[in-house]
């Protein structure tokens, strides 16, 4: 192989993992778009709508007390549960990838890498992320759904109640909505992974996974099952 044809392979290695970014960003974009035209279209939008109702039942309903801390307590396991697996997918992403080893050229400054070495650490440093950030946002959403069992048993006068509803649901519904990020971010470590076999997979990769997550962010309807 010459040297021209070097070049274009690793243009097109590079051109895989952009359009296989842009895939992710413009799938994001139209669930953003198709939940703010339509909120009871997608998963995420209507999700929020239920539990803005499910706030505003259980707070203006005494005696909830118990069925509010049993359904936060199962939402902080979902997410303490997401949490800890992404970290133990990010120490062995690192371990993989050689950190710390004194014979490892891909993270030792000053080290001139071969252009293959170079998309190899960007295809490592991307799964790491995703699992950094899958980590970083099930933890905020921990965090907050804490915060709203706070807010949510709260004794309040009922002139503060409007208000106060309208608090928690902010809270939970950005609980929610890091979960969602967090869940979303673990699910791109597939085509990365992929990636690590061959870059040229990760865009049909990605394509097959942005088709299975349509099928999940979809409200489904009572025939589903029928």
């Amino acid at each position: 192989m010459n040297f021209i044809e070097q070049n274009l392979d690793q243009v097109w290695q590079w051109a895989s993992i952009a359009a296989s970014l842009i895939a992710f960003g413009c799938y994001e974009l139209y669930l953003r778009k198709a939940g703010s035209t339509a909120p009871m279209k997608t998963a995420r939008s209507a999700h929020a709508a239920i539990r803005r109702q499910w706030i505003k039942s259980v707070m203006g309903r005494p005696g909830a007390e118990i069925l509010v801390i049993q359904t936060l307590r199962n939402s902080v396991m979902a997410g303490s549960f997401m949490a800890s697996t992404a970290v133990l997918a990010l120490s062995g992403t690192l371990t993989l990838s050689g950190f710390g080893n004194a014979e490892s050229r891909l993270w030792h400054l000053g080290t001139p890498l071969t252009p293959q070495d170079a998309l190899a650490a960007l295809k490592l440093l991307m799964l790491a992320a995703s699992f950094f950030v899958s980590f970083l946002f099930a933890a905020m959403a921990v965090r907050f759904f804490n915060h709203a069992g706070y807010l949510i048993t709260t004794e309040v006068p009922v002139v503060e109640l409007p208000a106060r509803q309208a608090l928690a649901a902010a809270y939970l519904n950005r609980a929610g909505h890091y979960y969602s990020i967090g869940l979303r971010a673990f699910f791109a470590c597939v085509p990365f992974l992929a990636g690590l076999f061959s870059t040229y997979l990760m865009l049909p990769v990605t394509v097959l996974l942005l088709v299975i997550l349509h099928g999940f962010d979809r409200i489904p309807t009572a025939t589903d099952l029928d």
